[in-house]
């Protein structure tokens, strides 16, 4: 096998056809809703391929491969450790392993082309322009790049005459210092790279020396964004499909759970008041008109800021699915009229037609329950004592309103380093109950690691 390849048990049976999958585990399950789609379209059974950089919990049983070439050189390079990659460095890997092309070659002899679906795209990943008849599942690479980008966001966000805090584009360390201190000392504010999300790469600071001797600003000449902090009460989000300019499904609003910068996990429904809730759905369509334009095809999300005298302020686009998609698929699937598409046949339709097709509704109905997703994370060096397997599955936790723990990697799992340690999804008549709820289940399952 490939350097990077750690476990395979893929094999091709002639009698399916296949779809891959790249990306984390926690973002896998949304594929399944691709098979509707695919199977009209070969006529005949759909089978995954799910690319990890990590080994998947232990009662996971699909057809998969991890790809991790750090995690190959360890000494313990088994399913007992955790050391994930990232997107980046995965949609790298995959585009350069030989195993994976020639597995792609394989599947193409059985049928006429071979869509891929990534978590996260990027320039990394061009396996589609290596092969004839492969194709993305989500927007151009390109098209990522550029509206990942912060600055490309905030400047965006101006044309398009949405609120934001006051911002500043800085070319180094010692221009954020000046920046700081000419326009916002005495001031909190919050610094970030140029990409990335869920906190990564940002820093909160209070003075010069929070520049000085923050982790997130080491670089010398590096370029930063840096903004007013906003006094935030609720950090509201958005998710849409877009299939042209003219067609945007809007898939709802959620809170945010935050700490810090850091992104936790996601409450059903936002406690924003509906003139809000209004305000964040006409900008997110804003926002999904003009890249619909621009040839963005796929979904995208929209984090916004409420601060405590109930001022809305744009945040940032998230130009892919987004860490709460796959619970507004379920609850879309518990709300929905019967034979309304899927959300995720939606987006196939999007980026395959450029079209959604007849729709009675270009928006998710309102549903009478609240769900909360919370991400366990765990510590470099920690190790798990047990396993903890799911009491339900996402789906039968919307039909049932119940609360189950997700993806939790087994038993004697060492941490190489932070990471994710499982998701908690509960699903309760209110938000108070889900709250609840998810503070309970965090607590029982940190028993369960040392």
């Amino acid at each position: 096998m490939d350097e990077g390849i750690v476990y395979s048990n893929v094999s091709i049976d002639i009698k399916n056809t296949y779809m891959i999958y790249v990306g984390a585990f926690k973002y896998h399950k949304i594929c399944r809703f691709f098979r509707k789609p695919l199977r009209n379209r070969y006529g005949r059974k759909v089978e995954i391929i799910y690319i990890f950089g990590s080994f998947p919990p232990s009662y996971f049983k699909g057809n998969y491969i991890v790809l991790n070439s750090k995690l190959k050189k360890l000494k313990n390079s088994s399913s007992n450790c955790y050391f994930d990659i990232g997107s980046k460095k995965l949609n790298k890997e995959a585009s350069n392993c030989d195993y994976i092309k020639k597995l792609i070659k394989k599947i193409l002899k059985n049928q006429k082309d071979l869509f891929i679906y990534p978590f996260k795209d990027s320039p990394e990943l061009n396996l589609q322009k290596k092969f004839e008849n492969v194709y993305l599942l989500g927007p151009k690479t390109n098209l990522f790049a550029k509206y990942n980008s912060k600055l490309f966001q905030h400047e965006l966000a101006d044309v398009l005459d949405i609120p934001q805090p006051r911002w500043f584009l800085v070319h180094s360390k010692a221009d954020l210092i000046m920046i700081y201190s000419d326009h916002l000392k005495g001031k909190k504010a919050f610094v970030s790279k140029l990409e990335g999300a869920g906190g990564s790469g940002s820093a909160v600071i209070n003075s010069k020396k929070d520049i000085l001797d923050h982790p997130h600003i080491k670089k010398e000449n590096c370029r930063y964004l840096v903004s007013e902090l906003i006094d935030m009460k609720v950090s509201p989000s958005s998710e849409a499909i877009v299939a042209n300019k003219n067609e945007i499904f809007f898939n709802g609003i959620m809170d945010q759970i935050m700490k810090g910068p850091d992104y936790l996990g996601t409450v059903y429904p936002s406690i924003v008041s509906d003139k809000l809730k209004k305000l964040i759905e006409q900008y997110t369509v804003k926002i999904g008109k003009y890249i619909g334009e621009h040839g963005y095809r796929g979904f995208f999300g929209v984090d916004f800021i409420v601060d405590k005298k109930k001022r809305l302020y744009f945040a940032e686009i998230n130009p892919r699915t987004c860490g709460s998609t796959l619970e507004k698929v379920y609850m879309h699937e518990v709300t929905k009229k019967k034979n309304f598409p899927s959300i995720p046949e939606l987006e196939f339709r999007a980026v395959t037609r450029n079209t959604f097709g007849s729709l009675s509704s270009k928006k998710v109905k309102k549903a009478n329950l609240s769900w909360g997703v919370f991400n366990v994370k765990a510590k470099k060096g920690r190790i798990t004592t047990r396993d903890v397997l799911p009491e339900f599955s996402e789906s039968d936790a919307f039909k049932k309103l119940k609360t189950t723990t997700l993806d939790f990697p087994g038993n004697n799992v060492l941490f190489y380093h932070s990471g994710r340690l499982c998701k908690i999804l509960s699903v309760k008549p209110t938000r108070k109950e889900v709250e609840k709820e998810l503070k309970t289940r965090k607590k029982q399952v940190l028993q369960y690691i040392k």
